[in-house]
């Protein structure tokens, strides 16, 4: 049917150009262009579209012969790519270009593609304009490399070097751009070279079409000078680098860029000097980081720079001996990405299934690895190259390695197609009929069943090749076997560890000269085993504790680490238990400062904390708090009363820097504060809740743009950072409707159609800024519309409301308590009080007053619950401060704790005695909890 109905429209098309006479050549050839493909409605939409928006067709239509060829690109790029069918319909010209030129018949290198882009950027001035024409200029040789691909003019090898050249060009000039805009801004008076370093697929010349970009930044520093300002101005480079490249423009990035496999992960700064480098591959550079580099590559910046980076990293990465045979830790490596599949999913799995492409990376990579120390040949990035050395070397047979070549092209052309059919990162073979179909006429096959054989043959050589390596590859001379301990992993390498923590600290004291007792460094030295002792992961600990003292810059430094003993206790148990704040400390030198300065520890005023707001004054007030509450020297109340106050004076300061450009005068508005943020119970993972109401006088485009405007730039204050998401979603209608309301809307949306969950949420509500008045007729229409609601009924919305929540929420495991939404958790506790206020506004009512409070004052007005309401209100606070612990110690979001996790230290924090643990304390505290809120209100509970 589908067929028929192509068929038909090609002919009409053929007739605007063709005379009868031609018409049956015509239908014969288009007969055989239908049997290259399957046809299905998704490949007829896209060749009209494509038609219909190339007003070059006439161009093709001189010959018959010309005509056919465009009808059979048309026609493959329609069933094979919708990516490729979105570049046609909005650049015909592009086509035109590709197939009137000799373009697509020969290999474009890393010449052309420069020396192209550089004449077409010299057109433009403004930055936006160049990122723009890059853009262009991309889509415009995706198509170009697409069209080879799916033409058969090139193979699979020379289709990834292409896509990977054509994205170092782009990167190369996008961090140009950016760098040279960041430039302007600062005051350093010489700027170090820099080299971008690029890894995995890319850095073997391997990219696919939708993969994600991994590099990582050097600069030389040699003599570390303005150490920290060079610092934090590649940081700055870096991260607008990311924010364009990532930005979605027309439905699509231009790349993902990922910068994660740095030293020290997520939390670290993204550019490190040389000698940063150095020391840290040398002295913790982990297995599978070794295993990482091997697939280092030039990107863009000093080659010269480049070539020094990678001569500094062989000894590391290509050792003459290892410690461990690579095939071990590969193979863990291995099966932990495997468990994030179930299995079906991953039977599917181009990458990850068993004689998959990763089989075929890791177990050339375990080789290189293996024999790289003593075979150079061996140390290239690129997988095919890689092969063709073992051969050279005759580590593999010649079949074998032609085996293995081919099965790698036949794995990864199939991955190529999927990514190339919809821009999209998958792995998985398609269960869509239209595209498994389209793939296998792709291949050249001619049913599923000759494709599924190709591919169990293919999946069978690679596995026996890999189960090869893994179990019998190498011999005792590769690897020396090390002993255990019950207490580490490794017990050799852990002494090695801490016989460098107290060479680092007597070299710091014999370099600088410092005047440091014996009996200081021995007690230093005691507290320190001490510490070991007790400790859960002695690995782990001393891991961190070295990177710590990788950072020590001055004399003052050490000292007082040596001499203070309450500090070192401190740093030990924040290195053992807080990733969050430990990932601070070795990763940002302006918080290491600021931690031996003594002023993280300092009363915090919020009032004098700020100036700019700019990313160095938030990073050591959150460090403040955290630090703070890490040394229980801070309650939770104060935490959230600090997180408030700072938006607050955020919000005020971005707003008063929008009033004049926005035309509009305080009394036009007023901004109010939501949930977590208007209650001030704010904590380090809270979103900031926000309601826009306005003077009807303004008019909508004005309010619009001003809402959008002051939402914008607080979430651009926290783009950076895993919390604080700026939302307006409590609005009216939720977050399909406009931003800012209107007072006179307000109050007849409250009056006509605001829902009981929607009471329940503004009973948080608080006047962050703008008119008093506007906010005193929003409170009194709430309370007019509260006090007139039926009782009975809002008790059942809020029930409702609750098991609604509860039903959605993802189901717990038995040995785990949901903290916030298990019965008896935080949101129990916070629907009883809403019910409190909806039941008796006049009471309850009162905005800016956090839960804790209302609690208080419902023990005083509900005589005869009120002991069981103060026990309530003691639990509501407990339950907070294990919530704010647990995300000063993992850094995550989650309010569930759990059985499985042995943390001794929240035991000694909340006191708990011997005979219990923080699970099972919490646990019939909860318990509790439900008994009491059952018994005072048994209509929600």
């Amino acid at each position: 049917m589908f067929k028929k109905e192509l068929k038909k429209y090609l002919l009409e098309l053929s007739a605007r150009y063709f005379s009868s006479g031609k018409e049956k050549l015509i239908a014969q050839n288009i007969d055989k262009l239908l049997d290259s493909i399957f046809v299905s409605q998704r490949v007829i939409n896209n060749l009209k579209r494509i038609s219909e928006s190339d007003y070059y067709k006439s161009v093709y239509a001189e010959k018959v012969e010309s005509f056919l060829i465009y009808l059979e690109v048309i026609l493959k790029i329609s069933a094979y790519s919708n990516y490729l069918t979105d570049i046609v319909v909005r650049n015909p010209e592009f086509l035109t270009r590709f197939l009137s030129s000799d373009e697509l018949q020969r290999n474009f290198s890393s010449e052309d593609y420069s020396d192209e882009l550089k004449s077409q950027l010299q057109i433009f001035k403004s930055f936006e304009k160049k990122i723009d024409a890059i853009r262009r200029f991309k889509r415009m040789h995706i198509l170009r490399i697409g069209l080879r691909d799916i033409l058969r003019l090139c193979d699979i090898e020379q289709s990834m070097l292409e896509y990977s050249e054509l994205t170092r060009t782009i990167l190369e000039n996008v961090f140009e751009l950016v760098l040279y805009q960041q430039k302007q801004k600062t005051n350093l008076v010489s700027i170090p070279e820099y080299t971008l370093i690029a890894l995995g697929k890319f850095g073997g010349n391997e990219l696919n079409y939708s993969s994600d970009v991994d590099l990582i930044c050097v600069y030389d520093n040699p003599e570390e000078k303005f150490n920290s300002e060079v610092l934090e101005f590649y940081d700055k480079v870096i991260k607008d680098f990311i924010q364009v490249c990532s930005e979605l423009k027309d439905g699509s990035s231009l790349y993902r860029i990922d910068f994660r496999l740095r030293p020290d992960g997520k939390y670290s700064p993204l550019a490190r000097s040389l000698a940063y480098y150095q020391i840290y591959y040398e002295t913790y550079g982990r297995d599978w980081e070794r295993q990482m580099l091997l697939k280092m590559n030039y990107c863009a910046g000093s080659k010269k720079l480049f070539d020094k980076f990678y001569s500094m990293l062989q000894n590391f990465v290509s050792p003459r001996t290892l410690f461990e045979p690579p095939q071990s830790f590969v193979k863990k490596f291995r099966e932990i990405q495997k468990e994030k599949f179930d299995q079906e999913s991953l039977s599917k799995n181009l990458k990850h299934f068993e004689g998959g492409i990763r089989d075929v990376e890791f177990s050339i990579q375990v080789i290189q690895l293996l024999r790289g120390g003593k075979l150079v040949e061996l140390r290239t990035p690129n997988t095919i190259e890689a092969i063709q050395m073992l051969q050279k070397n005759k580590l593999i047979q010649p079949k074998q390695a032609r085996e293995l070549i081919d099965a790698y092209k036949f794995l990864r052309r199939i991955e190529n197609f999927i990514q190339l059919m919809d821009d999209r990162q998958t792995h998985s073979i398609p269960d869509d009929e239209d595209k498994l179909q389209n793939l296998i006429k792709f291949l050249g096959f001619k049913s599923i069943s000759e494709f599924n054989k190709k591919l169990d043959q293919t999946r069978k050589l690679v596995r026996e090749h890999h189960d090869q390596v893994f179990e019998f590859y190498g011999d005792e001379e590769d690897t020396i076997k090390i002993k255990s301990s019950i207490k580490t992993s490794n017990f050799i390498d852990f002494q090695n560890k801490l016989f460098m923590v107290k060479n680092l600290i007597l070299n710091n004291i014999t370099f600088r000269m410092l005047q440091v007792s014996d009996d200081a460094i021995k007690s230093f030295e005691n507290t320190l085993a001490k510490h070991i002792e007790k400790s859960q992961d002695p690995d782990q600990f001393i891991l961190n504790l070295l990177k710590f003292l990788m950072q020590v810059k001055t004399s003052s430094h050490i000292s007082e680490l040596l001499n203070n003993k309450p500090l070192a206790k401190l740093l030990f148990e924040i290195l053992e238990n807080s990733e969050p704040l430990t990932n601070k400390l070795i990763s940002n030198p302006l918080i290491f400062d600021f931690f031996f300065s003594g002023r993280a520890f300092d009363k915090i005023i919020v009032d004098e904390y700020f100036n700019s707001f700019d990313e160095n004054e938030v990073e050591r007030f959150l460090f403040s708090l955290m630090i703070n509450y890490f040394n229980q020297t801070i309650s939770p109340d104060e935490i959230g009363e600090l997180l408030s106050k700072f938006i607050d004076e955020l919000i005020v300061n971005i707003v008063s820097r929008n009033l004049k450009s926005l035309k509009l005068k305080e009394d036009d508005f007023l901004i109010v504060g939501l949930g977590s943020y208007g209650t001030k119970e704010m904590h380090f993972k809270s979103d900031i809740d926000l309601l826009f109401v306005f003077d009807p006088k303004i008019k909508i485009d004005k309010s619009e743009n001003f809402s959008r405007k002051i939402l914008a730039a607080i979430r651009d204050k926290f783009k950076l950072y895993d919390f604080f998401n700026a939302d307006s979603r409590l609005r009216p209608e939720g977050s399909v409707s406009k931003l800012s309301w209107t007072i006179d809307e307000l109050e007849k949306y409250i009056s006509d159609r605001m829902r009981i969950w929607e009471f329940q949420s503004y009973t948080k509500m608080r006047m962050i800024t703008g008119n008093q008045m506007l906010f005193k007729k929003l409170k009194d229409v709430l309370m007019k519309k509260i006090s007139m609601l039926d009782k009975d009924f809002v008790a059942l919305e809020i029930k409702r409301n609750k098991d609604l929540i509860k039903k959605d929420k993802i189901q717990i495991e038995p040995d785990e308590i949901d903290l916030k939404n298990s019965s008896g958790g935080l949101m129990d506790i916070q629907f009883f009080i809403q019910y409190l206020i909806l039941k008796n506004p006049t009471k309850f009512f009162m905005n800016g007053r956090s839960n804790n409070e209302l609690l208080v004052l419902a023990s005083k007005n509900l005589k005869e619950f009120s002991s069981s309401l103060k026990i309530l209100q003691k639990h509501y606070l407990l339950i907070r401060k294990l919530i704010l612990y647990q995300q000063v110690l993992s850094g995550k979001r989650s309010f569930i704790l759990s059985k499985k996790v042995n943390l001794k230290i929240l035991d000694k924090i909340f006191r708990i005695k011997k005979s219990h643990n923080i699970f099972d304390y919490f646990h019939n505290l909860m318990k509790q909890n439900t008994e009491i809120l059952k018994q005072i209100s048994p209509e929600i509970f």
